[in-house]
């Protein structure tokens, strides 16, 4: 299967990104910039594809002005595509250069596939990061931003809490999750943290071996539950998405699994601080559904044609404070007609060589999105091939 990927032809060479100190040392979103092709070369990137035996290390902020601060952990979008030597399907594993390989994987992708998915990773030995793979495989990597040092973030090699399929699990779950049945899932469980001192965390959930297609959704406890979900999957399909999750007064959040029950597997990558959060988590708000016209677009909420782009208001009520610079989105398409990808930037801004989700049809694909909001309170959403629908929930801020 072919598929259309953003950014097929070189790059050219520019200089630096300049950096703009925030009002406070904390997450820095940038527009998206491509730092790895192994398609194509990228001035100043690796161009061989990764394989088992040869894993991919790179410097993601080689290209960007940072300030005094540093950075704590990089935000990038990992784009996985033309799966070769394993019929079975690929994994991919992202973690500081120097540091041991971690367990847990960022994505699974099938041969037929490309996926995305967002990473949060400390920078490893000379501010580098490793990417490993199980097969032959090419990956994209798109910087968004970086939270700096001192923010309080806590970067952590993925730690898995909940695997459903182990009898031996930090968490309450046991066995298959039932359709429309929330769990409660204790992630600061044998942590040292308490609910005093966490405030939600990012972490990579994966869903293994449903029974039929679904989706799966978190929430904080204590809350309604929202209406929108955290990843969406097929029958027998192992995806993988990351999340940002928002704990309730107790320090525990809902996890509820629909349209078909699955193993999940939860891996924590870093904890937000309850004091100065560099990320506020929040309970997802649906901003956009061109499904039904939910929204305030620009130049309408409907579903997106080819090569066409709309601007989505994230600011006012109920979602963002007028003034806030960065948005942390779950952003989906879905009813997918041809192979596609989505750009989202800031409205004001040129367009980026960068996508955030890579389309295929009859799937529904999300991905969590860490961007800067237009001095008008929008983000553009790009789609560049055949139709689709776009849902948008904020789950986060600055």
């Amino acid at each position: 299967m072919s598929i259309l990927l953003a950014g097929l032809a070189t790059v050219a060479e520019t200089a630096p990104a300049q950096f703009t100190p925030p009002a406070s040392p904390r997450l820095v979103s940038v527009n998206p910039k491509r730092m790895v092709d192994t398609r194509a070369v990228v001035p100043g990137g690796p161009s061989a594809s990764i394989t088992p035996s040869s894993p991919l290390t790179f410097s993601p902020l080689s290209q960007f002005v940072l300030g005094p601060n540093g950075a704590a952990a990089v935000i990038m979008n990992i784009t996985a595509t033309n799966v070769r030597s394993d019929p079975g399907g690929c994994f991919l594993r992202a973690y500081p250069t120097g540091a041991a390989v971690p367990a847990s994987s960022n994505l699974n992708v099938l041969p037929s596939q490309t996926l995305p998915n967002l990473a949060v990773i400390q920078p490893g030995v000379g501010g580098q990061v490793t990417i490993a793979a199980s097969c032959v495989i090419d990956v994209i990597v798109d910087v968004t931003g970086w939270i700096e040092q001192g923010a309080g973030y806590a970067p952590v090699q993925p730690t898995r809490l909940t695997d459903t399929r182990s009898a031996t699990r930090v968490g309450p779950i046991a066995g298959p999750l039932s359709d429309q049945v929330p769990v409660t899932i204790n992630p600061l469980e044998g942590t040292g943290y308490t609910a005093n001192d966490v405030s939600g965390l990012l972490a990579n959930i994966t869903v293994v071996a449903p029974t039929g297609g679904g989706y799966l959704s978190t929430w904080p406890t204590g809350s309604a539950r929202p209406n929108a979900s955290s990843l969406n999957f097929d029958a027998g399909e192992t995806f993988a998405n990351a999340t940002l999750v928002a704990l309730g007064p107790d320090g525990t959040f809902e996890l509820m699994v629909a349209g078909g029950s699955a193993h999940v597997i939860v891996d924590v990558f870093g904890w937000i601080p309850m004091i100065n959060p560099p990320i506020a988590s929040t309970t997802p708000v649906r901003m956009l559904d061109t499904r039904i016209g939910q929204g305030d677009c620009t130049p309408a909420c409907t579903t997106l044609g080819p090569g066409s782009t709309i601007a989505v208001l994230l600011t006012g009520t109920p979602g963002l404070t007028p003034g806030t610079k960065t948005a942390v989105l779950k952003v989906t398409a879905t009813n997918i007609t041809a192979p596609s990808y989505l750009t989202v930037w800031p409205t004001g801004s040129s367009m980026p060589l960068a996508s955030n989700l890579n389309l295929t049809p009859a799937d529904t694909v999300p991905n969590l999105v860490i961007v800067p909001v237009g001095p008008d309170g929008r983000v553009n959403v790009l789609n560049a091939a055949g139709t689709t629908d776009v849902l948008i929930d904020l789950v986060g801020h600055p």
